[in-house]
């Protein structure tokens, strides 16, 4: 069995726990929950077109992962796949289903669940990294197997990306679609305070409502406010770390 992960956190975690292990694991992430797609997936550019930080995508490197993972497919393994709930990790699903069209192997999906009840307790889970051993052991049994169905509804949506200039994708309705970079700009100026606040404590709550972006997105779009005049800093202008505070205007 091969495994996929969409994020090293994640694969460490899941690692730590003896779920998975180099030898049999990809951490696949292309951050392909943003960019213009037809620019070309492995292509830096694509990110850097659109305004977008490319982290430490290695490009090269997971071009190669992907003829390793075709590889695989071709010799028949099974192929299981970590999805957490984060948006980007949707788009590589998509993405994936698509390029392993051809093979007639499994692919299997472990699927994170938005919100888990234990003891009476209701947790909300955005990531693999943020559940514990105990409970990592139980959801990895409730395994599931895409169906032809499934998968070619997936390389559609896929398909669909490609031809779309909009370089941020969302999900509705279970859809991924991509939209302008200034989707969500409206709700996020309108969840900052008319006083001052720490980009940090702002950045998480944010991210308390599980929509599936990154504190990484949160902070370029709070950047993007605060050059547009939207957002008012404390202070130097110029200064934009997470202690810098900031508030809506009134």
């Amino acid at each position: 069995m091969i495994n996929i992960v969409f994020s090293y956190s994640d694969f460490i975690h899941l690692k730590e726990s003896g779920m998975c292990h180099d030898e049999d694991s990809y951490v696949f992430d292309l951050q392909l929950d943003m960019g213009i797609l037809r620019d070309g997936v492995f292509k830096e550019e694509r990110l850097i077109n659109s305004g977008i930080h490319s982290k430490w995508i290695d490009f090269d490197n997971q071009s190669k992962q992907l003829a390793n993972i075709k590889l695989h497919a071709k010799e028949g393994y099974i192929i299981r796949i970590w999805l957490s709930n984060r948006i980007v990790d949707l788009c590589h699903l998509a993405f994936l289903c698509d390029e392993l069209l051809e093979y007639n192997h499994s692919l299997t999906v472990v699927a994170l669940p938005k919100t888990d009840i234990q003891d009476e307790l209701i947790f909300h889970y955005l990531t693999w990294s943020e559940v514990n051993q105990e409970r990592l052991f139980e959801l990895a049994r409730i395994e599931t197997v895409l169906t032809v169905v499934e998968k070619n509804n997936y390389s559609q949506q896929w398909q669909e990306l490609l031809c779309d200039p909009l370089p941020l994708r969302t999900i509705i309705n279970g859809q991924i679609l991509s939209v302008p970079m200034d989707f969500y700009d409206s709700w996020i100026e309108s969840q900052i305070p008319l006083t001052f606040f720490p980009i940090g404590n702002i950045i998480g709550r944010l991210m308390g409502y599980q929509i599936g972006l990154s504190d990484s997105f949160y902070l370029s779009r709070i950047k993007t406010l605060i050059q547009n005049g939207k957002l008012i800093v404390e202070g130097n202008a110029n200064s934009q770390n997470l202690k810098t505070k900031m508030r809506r205007k009134s």
